[in-house]
C-alpha cells in the first residue's frame, strides 16, 4: 500500500478515535458502545501498518484483494452491529411492556382509592366542592 494512503486511512482512524472519545465526553453515546468503535479503529489500524499480517489473512480467507478483507470485515461489523442493537430494543421493549402494565395497576389503584377517600368524603359531609 502506498505511504500516501496509509498516512490518510491512519488519520481517518485518528478522527474516528477523536470523534468516537468527544462523544463520550459529551455523554451522546455510552462507554460500552464507545469500546466496540474504538475496537473496530484500533484493528484498522493495525491492518494498515502490518501490510504483510494483513495479507496473511487475507490468504487464509481465500481472498485475493486487500480491499475484500476491509468490505468482509466492515460488513461482518455492522451485522454485529445490528446485532447487538436488536438485542438491546428487545430488552427495552420488554421493560416498556412491564413499566405500561405496572402503570396501569397503579392508576387502577389510584382509582380505586379515589372513589374510597370521596365516598368517605360525602359521608362526613363535606364534598369535593367544599375543599377547593
Amino acid at each position: 500500500m502506498p505511504i500516501a494512503t496509509k498516512l490518510a486511512a491512519l488519520a481517518a482512524c485518528a478522527v474516528l478515535a477523536i470523534l468516537v472519545y468527544e462523544l463520550v465526553r459529551k455523554k451522546k453515546i455510552r462507554e460500552e458502545y464507545s469500546l466496540t468503535w474504538l475496537a473496530l479503529t484500533a484493528v484498522s489500524a493495525v491492518a494498515i501498518l502490518f501490510d504483510r499480517l494483513t495479507l496473511s489473512v487475507i490468504r487464509l480467507l481465500g481472498g485475493v484483494n486487500p480491499s475484500s478483507l476491509f468490505f468482509f470485515a466492515g460488513i461482518l461489523f455492522c451485522v454485529l452491529t445490528l446485532l447487538k442493537l436488536t438485542v438491546h430494543l428487545s430488552d427495552l421493549k420488554r421493560t416498556q411492556n412491564v413499566l405500561i402494565q405496572e402503570n396501569g395497576l397503579l392508576c387502577s389503584r389510584v382509582n380505586q382509592l379515589e372513589k374510597q377517600a370521596g365516598g368517605d368524603r360525602k359521608e362526613a359531609g363535606a364534598g369535593r366542592g367544599a375543599e377547593r
